[in-house]
Protein backbone atom coordinates (compact mmCIF):
# COMPACT_ATOMS: atom_id res chain seq x y z
CA UNK A 1 0.00 0.00 0.00
CA UNK A 2 1.12 3.15 -1.04
CA UNK A 3 1.39 6.28 1.26
CA UNK A 4 -1.23 7.95 -1.33
CA UNK A 5 -3.64 4.89 -0.93
CA UNK A 6 -3.66 4.81 3.12
CA UNK A 7 -4.77 8.77 3.17
CA UNK A 8 -7.11 8.28 0.40
CA UNK A 9 -9.10 5.64 3.01
CA UNK A 10 -8.77 8.77 5.59
CA UNK A 11 -10.32 10.79 3.31
CA UNK A 12 -12.71 8.12 2.65
CA UNK A 13 -13.71 7.81 6.24
CA UNK A 14 -13.43 11.56 7.04
CA UNK A 15 -14.61 13.32 4.15
CA UNK A 16 -14.22 16.32 5.72
CA UNK A 17 -10.74 16.53 6.63
CA UNK A 18 -9.46 17.97 3.01
CA UNK A 19 -11.70 21.56 4.16
CA UNK A 20 -10.87 21.67 8.05
CA UNK A 21 -8.36 22.51 10.36
CA UNK A 22 -7.96 19.06 12.70
CA UNK A 23 -6.96 18.90 15.76
CA UNK A 24 -7.38 15.21 17.29
CA UNK A 25 -9.58 14.57 20.67
CA UNK A 26 -8.18 11.52 22.61
CA UNK A 27 -10.77 9.23 20.56
CA UNK A 28 -9.96 10.83 17.46
CA UNK A 29 -6.19 9.82 17.41
CA UNK A 30 -7.40 6.68 18.72
CA UNK A 31 -9.19 5.68 15.63
CA UNK A 32 -6.51 7.43 13.67
CA UNK A 33 -3.83 4.83 15.52
CA UNK A 34 -6.59 1.50 15.23
CA UNK A 35 -7.02 2.44 11.32
CA UNK A 36 -3.27 2.52 10.89
CA UNK A 37 -2.89 -0.45 12.80
CA UNK A 38 -5.53 -2.03 10.82
CA UNK A 39 -4.45 -0.93 7.71
CA UNK A 40 -1.04 -2.06 8.54
CA UNK A 41 -1.97 -5.60 9.99
CA UNK A 42 -4.02 -6.26 6.63
CA UNK A 43 -1.03 -5.73 4.24
CA UNK A 44 1.07 -7.56 6.33
CA UNK A 45 -1.00 -10.44 6.65
CA UNK A 46 -2.02 -10.52 2.78
CA UNK A 47 1.96 -10.32 2.47
CA UNK A 48 2.40 -12.98 4.81
CA UNK A 49 -0.26 -15.13 2.88
CA UNK A 50 1.26 -14.65 -0.59
CA UNK A 51 5.04 -15.51 0.51
CA UNK A 52 3.44 -18.88 2.11
CA UNK A 53 1.90 -19.82 -1.05
CA UNK A 54 5.28 -18.81 -3.07
CA UNK A 55 6.60 -21.18 -0.77
CA UNK A 56 4.12 -24.26 -1.05
CA UNK A 57 4.78 -23.57 -5.16
CA UNK A 58 8.17 -24.35 -4.59
CA UNK A 59 9.41 -20.89 -5.64
CA UNK A 60 9.85 -18.88 -2.45
CA UNK A 61 11.23 -15.53 -2.30
CA UNK A 62 13.37 -14.80 0.79
CA UNK A 63 14.64 -11.09 1.71
CA UNK A 64 17.77 -12.11 1.61
CA UNK A 65 17.46 -13.29 -1.84
CA UNK A 66 16.07 -9.61 -2.27
CA UNK A 67 19.26 -7.52 -0.72
CA UNK A 68 21.49 -10.44 -2.72
CA UNK A 69 20.00 -9.12 -5.97
CA UNK A 70 20.27 -5.56 -5.06
CA UNK A 71 23.42 -5.34 -4.16
CA UNK A 72 24.55 -7.26 -7.10
CA UNK A 73 25.04 -11.30 -5.29
CA UNK A 74 23.59 -14.42 -6.37
CA UNK A 75 20.47 -16.16 -5.78
CA UNK A 76 20.28 -18.80 -2.75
Amino acid sequence: MTKEELWAIYVRKNPGINNIEVAMTRNGFRRFFDTTWDQAHDAGFANGKAWAEMEADGNPVYPSDIFKEMFGGKKT
